[in-house]
Order: C-alpha cells, then sequence, then structure tokens
C-alpha cells in the first residue's frame, strides 16, 4: 500500500482532477464493506453454528485484500487533498511506518495480540476491549518510535545526509564493478 500510495503522490496526483467527496465516499464505502462481511460471517456463522463460516471473514477483512486496497488508496487520496497544517498530526504521521514495523514484528506481533490480555479471552466482551487495545498498541508504538528519532534516527539522519554523496558514488563503483563482470 507504501508503494500504491508513492505511485499516486508521483504520477497521478498533479495529472488527473478528481472530486474528493468521492474519495470520501468510496474509501469509507469499501471500509463499510469489510466491516459488513465481518458481522455476516460471524452472524451466520453464529446461526449455523459453523465456526468454519465465521472464519471466512479473513476473504474480505485481511489489508490485503481488495476491498482493504481500494479502502486505502481512496482514503489516501481523500487525504492528499486537504491542505492543513497541525505539529501533532505530522509527528504521528511521520511515524505510521515505525509503528507499523513495530507492531507486525514477529515477536512484538505474537506477545501484543496473544500474551498480553489475549483477544480470545474477550471475544464475547464489547468492542470496547479492542478499540481501547488498539488505540494503546498505536500510542506505544508511537512513543517508541519516537523515542527512536529523537535518538538512533537523528544520529543515523546527521550521519547519513553529511554522507550521502560518499554513499552513492560507493554504490555506483560497486554496481559498475558487478555489471563489468
Amino acid at each position: 500500500m507504501y508503494v500504491v500510495g508513492a505511485y499516486i503522490k508521483l504520477h497521478i496526483h498533479e495529472k488527473i482532477i478528481y472530486k474528493n467527496k468521492w474519495n470520501l465516499f468510496l474509501g469509507l464505502g469499501s471500509a463499510g464493506l469489510i466491516i459488513l462481511s465481518v458481522f455476516a460471517f460471524d452472524f451466520v456463522g453464529y446461526m449455523l453454528k459453523n465456526n468454519g463460516i465465521v472464519q471466512m471473514y479473513r476473504y474480505f477483512g485481511e489489508y490485503n485484500t481488495v476491498f482493504a486496497v481500494l479502502c486505502a488508496v481512496f482514503i489516501f487520496l481523500f487525504f492528499l487533498n486537504i491542505n492543513f497544517k497541525s505539529k501533532i498530526i505530522n509527528l504521528a504521521a511521520g511515524s505510521v511506518l515505525g509503528i507499523y514495523l513495530i507492531h507486525d514484528n514477529e515477536f512484538f506481533s505474537y506477545w501484543i495480540w496473544q500474551v498480553l490480555y489475549p483477544n480470545i479471552n474477550y471475544i464475547s466482551s464489547p468492542y470496547l476491549h479492542f478499540i481501547c487495545k488498539v488505540s494503546g498498541v498505536f500510542i506505544v508504538c508511537l512513543l517508541i518510535d519516537l523515542l527512536r528519532r529523537a535518538t538512533i534516527g537523528y544520529a543515523f539522519d546527521n550521519w547519513f545526509y553529511k554522507n550521502c554523496d560518499r554513499i552513492v558514488l560507493w554504490f555506483q563503483k560497486k554496481k559498475s564493478a558487478i555489471l563489468r563482470r
């Protein structure tokens, strides 16, 4: 999805004029279809007492399905057309990739979702538990990434930008040597 967003930003955004309300409508519509499919499979599986049907929500609820990609693209296009300046939102937006990488890491993902307050224990409770848990994971991962950016990230960025030209030249020499062989 990051690649699609980068492609839109570089190649499509300036060339196409589109209505922003349609982006919001289609993005929320895709999200609504995802949520509706989860509830529908839960309901049908519960009524038929078939756990296999309940598990079929994954066909529409996973992040790499057609509805999820459409939802992401349209919401990205919606926010791409909004001009606003907020230090807090920009600070959080700069950490979104870090948040994703932290919480989706194999070790942390297992620990967050199965060891620390396992979701299965709260399956029959209201959705408030899930909302609080997701918000808590977002905030903790945001703080971890902000700490990384302020320490290691700051030092690395300073070093990298000072040495960027030399690094690029080194890679170009290596590439040329490999291609000659």
